[in-house]
């Protein structure tokens, strides 16, 4: 496995993963002994495979998981709270915006309106709050590539509630959103699609040159 290290901060390529890279890994963050984790639904649920088929020590220094760039599941939220024995919490966002959206301690998902504004569409109209639609992200921080009304592919509802965690902003329902998909190997075995993203860069860095 790749592994990537910068200041306090580690991170692990997740390209041609298996089990044995798995679990390679999986070794190396009991060394390491981290607090934080931030990972997509898909390679949670790959890890959380691995600590069980390998029958893997817990990590005792993690205190929080962030989950990223995918849907998440309440079946993969329950299985990962399960495994690893600590707090996690959803982020929603794309690379086009970084941070959307993000988990209050009460289950909220909260809108960061002062970097992006979002608004749920259908049939070309603007709907009101509760109704769901298409959602449509124009950014408010980036001034170098401005986007306006952006599609993601998304499908949610925006709520004005009172939250008992105190942040007034919007919150942010994900009704429909990207998930990823598996290879299936000849043996029957999973692999992630990072992997065949992976080989489409690197065709693409080679047919540049």
């Amino acid at each position: 496995y790749n592994k990537l290290v910068h200041g306090t901060k580690i991170g692990y390529s997740k390209a041609n993963l298996d089990m044995e890279s798995l679990c390679g890994i999986y070794q190396d963050m009991l060394k390491e002994q981290p607090v934080w984790m931030t990972i997509q639904p898909s390679m949670a649920v790959l890890l959380c495979k691995c600590v069980e088929k390998y029958n893997l020590k817990p990590i005792q220094s993690l205190k929080y998981i962030e989950f990223t760039g995918e849907m998440l599941s309440e079946q993969v939220r329950k299985d990962v709270q399960e495994k690893f024995d600590c707090k996690v919490a959803n982020q929603y966002g794309a690379n086009e915006f970084n941070s959307i959206a993000y988990e209050c301690p009460c289950g909220n998902m909260h809108l960061i309106t002062s970097n992006v504004l979002v608004e749920v569409y259908k049939d070309g109209k603007v709907l009101p709050n509760g109704e769901e639609g298409e959602l449509i992200i124009t950014t408010k921080t980036n001034t170098a590539m401005p986007l306006v009304r952006y599609r993601l592919g998304d499908m949610g509802k925006i709520h004005e509630k009172q939250c008992e965690c105190g942040n007034m902003r919007p919150v942010l329902e994900l009704t429909a959103g990207r998930t990823s998909d598996w290879i299936i190997t000849s043996d029957g075995g999973q692999k992630p699609v990072y992997a065949i993203i992976k080989a489409i860069d690197i065709v693409n860095y080679m047919s540049e040159g």
